[in-house]
Parts: C-alpha cells; sequence; structure tokens
C-alpha cells in the first residue's frame, strides 16, 4: 500500500512539474497537434495513463494485418483544417454510433484522445443521450478515459469495426473504475458494427466483452494524477494542453 502511495505522489509532483513548464513555455507547447509537434505531450501519456501508447502498437499491427487502413500523412501542416474538420465530423459520428448501440444510454460520461494529434473529445451523458464536445481541454476529474486513434475511430463510424472488437485487439484502451468500464463494454461494445454495404467485422462475445473489461480492470493507477485532484482547470493535464490539443486553433 505504501509503494502504492509512493508512485501515486510521484506521478502528482511530476505532474505538476511538468504544469509549471508549460506556463513558462512558449505557445507552441500547448498547440495542436493538426497545426504543430505535439510530440511531448504524446511521450507525456504513459506517465499519466500506463501502456496507453502500445494503443500505437496496436494500430501498426492492425494496419499491417489490413483491418485498419494505412495512416494518412500526419507531418504536413493541415494548412486549411480539412484534417481536423474530417476527424472532428467521425468523432461526432462515432458519438450516435454508441447512441444508437446502447438498449439504455449508462449515466456515463467518458473523455477521448487520440494519440496522433492529441485531440480530446468528451462525451457527456445527459437525458438518455451522449453530447459531444470536441476539442475539449482534457478529461473532468472521475471521467472514464479512452485512448485510441485516428483510423480506430474513423472505422468505427464509418460501421466497418465494432468497439467491442477494438478493444478487445487493443486499439482502444480504457483507464478509470472497474464500474465504469463494465458499464462502457456492456452498453457500447456492439457501436460500429458492420451496416448494410459495409464489411462484416469479427463479433465481439460477451464472454469476450466480460474478459476485457476484467484485463482493463487490472491495471495499475489508472487515471491516477486525474482521480486524485479537483476539477479546477489549471493541472498540467487541463491547463490547455500538456496532454491535450488546446481549443483555440480551430
Amino acid at each position: 500500500m505504501g509503494g502504492y502511495w509512493q508512485h501515486l505522489q510521484a506521478v502528482s509532483r511530476l505532474s505538476l512539474a511538468a504544469g509549471l513548464i508549460l506556463v513558462a513555455s512558449p505557445p507552441a507547447v500547448l498547440a495542436c497537434g493538426y497545426h504543430d509537434d505535439v510530440s511531448m505531450a504524446r511521450g507525456m501519456m504513459n506517465w499519466v495513463y500506463p501502456d496507453a501508447l502500445h494503443v500505437l502498437g496496436a494500430i501498426s499491427t492492425a494496419v499491417a494485418e489490413r483491418r485498419l487502413p494505412p495512416s494518412v500523412n500526419n507531418t504536413a501542416p493541415d494548412l486549411f483544417g480539412s484534417r481536423y474538420r474530417r476527424m472532428a465530423e467521425a468523432l461526432g459520428r462515432f458519438g450516435e454510433a454508441l447512441g444508437e448501440s446502447a438498449d439504455r444510454m449508462p449515466a456515463l460520461s467518458f473523455s477521448m484522445v487520440l494519440l496522433e494529434p492529441m485531440l480530446w473529445t468528451r462525451y457527456e451523458a445527459a437525458g438518455g443521450r451522449l453530447r459531444t464536445q470536441v476539442h475539449a481541454t482534457g478529461p473532468k476529474a472521475g471521467d472514464l478515459v479512452l485512448v485510441s486513434g485516428e483510423a480506430v475511430i474513423g472505422e468505427i463510424a464509418a460501421g466497418r469495426l465494432a468497439t467491442g472488437e477494438a478493444i478487445e485487439r487493443g486499439l482502444i484502451r480504457l483507464y478509470g473504475s472497474e464500474s465504469q468500464k463494465a458499464a462502457f463494454v456492456g452498453a457500447f461494445r456492439s457501436a460500429g458494427s458492420a451496416r448494410p454495404g459495409t464489411t462484416e467485422p469479427t463479433a465481439m462475445s460477451g464472454h469476450a466483452a466480460q474478459s476485457v473489461a476484467a484485463r482493463e480492470a487490472a491495471m495499475p493507477l489508472q487515471s491516477v494524477s486525474i482521480t486524485a485532484r479537483p476539477t479546477r482547470q489549471s493541472t498540467a493535464f487541463e491547463a490547455d494542453g500538456a496532454l491535450a490539443c488546446g481549443p483555440g486553433h480551430h
């Protein structure tokens, strides 16, 4: 138990130090990945969400196996915002797909980060629906957090990949409490299942969904630096971009 709290304190101190660095740094540090380099922010992910960057390896494997389309060239600046707009539309359709797949919408608000641009989106459950906020400054305290990539969300939004399969293959990782993960997997695992005219993805059985939820629940220190803090938007996580794509660029 003592080791757990020592690790928690170390992560908190690191996040605080990163926040101070960001305050003193030029605006480019806080910039959006569709325009600027976010390598440092992406590199910090594993400190806050253990093994989050494994998602990139899972995406590379899926591309090699032709389960995902090849990644677009993300090195050129998105001068006219076309890539951002396409992704924002896909994130909205992803939220709609989740809502359509749930027999009963759980009272579960969650946040998601796309690793390539470090773009955060928040999905707020209200009135039996999910409200999508693209380009959020980061997750709110207590949120379930999803870590994924552009092609994954694009395929789910297009009805060519089931959310449950994406979780099972490590293309989406979940960080939160055991109950949050179980609620998400139980409600949304079929979201993105093939519709007429699309390619049929591999179905994820109920047993597989339970095993995924159990495996994700065993991850150490989920969302430690988020849940251990008040909701005031001033931490390294929430300061318009330590690990976020700042909202002033689009």
